[in-house]
């Protein structure tokens, strides 16, 4: 907002690695928790919140709580498939740093879409159907346990050279496949 206002007069504050607690409504004010050190804050008084916060969203259920009957409602909808999230220190050097690219599977039943995020880093959602078979989304231990960078680079060639690939593994390793759902408000 600040640079494509051209100006630091912006009176806005973003926040990253935050989790939102509560929302405060009817005094316009809202407490969240630092993810590294645990600590809280509250902030506001706000004019404009902006809740990017997931499908358990408490600034929706905030929101839900305290409007007149009948003039906010959700729906939420699960979504077929499964999938997991590796985060990564840079774009991996085969795909444009600028965009979201969709890598489909050489091998396997999952596919992949690689995002820039901040700071030049990258976040990776493998996403797919029938996922106990699959070597990256499967929750099998003995499967898991034979998930090597190269098994990746097999199914995806294109994140061949990927940096921090130890902590890919590891990351994948650790996760257990969710599911994704869509909110409609």
């Amino acid at each position: 907002i600040k640079e494509k206002n051209g100006t630091d007069d912006c009176d806005c504050d973003l926040n990253f690695g935050t989790k939102v607690m509560n929302v405060d409504i009817t005094n316009r004010m809202i407490q969240t928790m630092n993810k590294e050190n645990e600590k809280t804050s509250s902030h506001g008084p706000f004019d404009l919140l902006v809740g990017c916060d997931g499908v358990n969203s408490p600034v929706r259920t905030a929101i839900e709580s305290n409007a007149p009957p009948q003039t906010f409602t959700c729906e939420v909808k699960s979504l077929p498939g499964e999938f997991k999230v590796a985060r990564l220190d840079s774009v991996p050097p085969n795909l444009d740093p600028t965009s979201v690219s969709l890598l489909l599977p050489k091998k396997g039943k999952s596919t992949a879409f690689v995002e820039p995020t901040v700071n030049n880093g990258a976040c990776i959602l493998f996403a797919g159907r029938d996922v106990e078979d699959d070597p990256i989304l499967t929750s099998n231990p003995v499967t898991l346990q034979n998930l090597t960078m190269d098994s990746i680079v097999e199914c995806f060639p294109l994140l061949e050279g990927s940096v921090g690939t130890t902590d890919i593994i590891q990351q994948l390793k650790t996760q257990c496949s969710a599911s994704a759902s869509s909110v409609k408000c």
